[in-house]
């Protein structure tokens, strides 16, 4: 048998899991999938967003494909492939675990009011089976709820970890900084967004010029 040990996806993605036996006559292939060791192993079948794909590849090889569409988190677990060709029952295949990242809801940080000048973090706590290094932070603006962007790291803008959270720095403010601040999860149309946080920057007050009075005698 020829699999994977372990595949790790992000939810709404689609992707397969070949298994190859060898035998002969070529040997039929199933998939059997436990959601955890506790649990006895129940027979794969094509259904929504499941496809199952046989073909005999040579004299003595079949190749069967499992291939997930728009996959769910429902779908993690383990997998195996059973190969038997009527003379001898092969067996099982090593588990090929399955892994499915998604985000259910995020925790976010405070709204943010500080001078221009002034450094200050956000942090957004994604809840489920996160990825966390792709989690994006994004930003519209306060004017126009139409303009909004991904936000991108600079020597003033960095990214972090810390624990189960991602960090946003942004280093030496600028009024340009202000808006309101979101997560995502995964970067694509169907993603899961947090709500937002609101950073309002207060510009520094212009120099203002003093003239000395001076008195002029006649």
């Amino acid at each position: 048998f020829l699999v994977p040990n372990t595949t790790s996806v992000v939810e709404g993605d689609t992707f397969a899991i070949e298994c190859r036996a060898v035998g002969c006559p070529p040997p039929s292939i199933m998939w059997q999938y436990r959601e955890d060791d506790a649990q006895n192993a129940t027979t794969v079948k094509t259904g929504v967003g499941v496809d199952i794909q046989s073909q005999v590849t040579s004299s003595s090889t079949s190749t069967n494909i499992l291939t997930f569409t728009n996959i769910h988190r429902v779908l993690t677990g383990m997998y195996q492939c059973h190969s038997d060709n009527g003379v001898v029952n092969i067996g099982y295949s090593r588990f090929t675990l399955i892994n499915v990242y998604y985000v259910s809801l995020f925790l976010v940080s405070s709204d943010v009011s500080v001078d221009e000048g002034t450094s200050f973090q956000l942090s957004c706590t994604p809840q489920g089976n996160p990825l966390l290094s792709a989690v994006r932070w994004r930003k519209v603006s306060l004017v126009n709820s139409a303009d909004e962007q991904q936000v991108n790291g600079s020597q003033r803008v960095l990214f972090g970890i810390s624990n189960t959270s991602v960090v946003l720095n942004v280093m030496r403010s600028i009024t340009a900084d202000s808006g309101l601040y979101l997560c995502q999860f995964p970067a694509t149309s169907s993603s899961v967004r947090s709500e937002t946080i609101r950073v309002e920057i207060r510009g520094r007050p212009a120099n203002v010029a003093t003239v000395k009075k001076q008195s002029i005698h006649a």
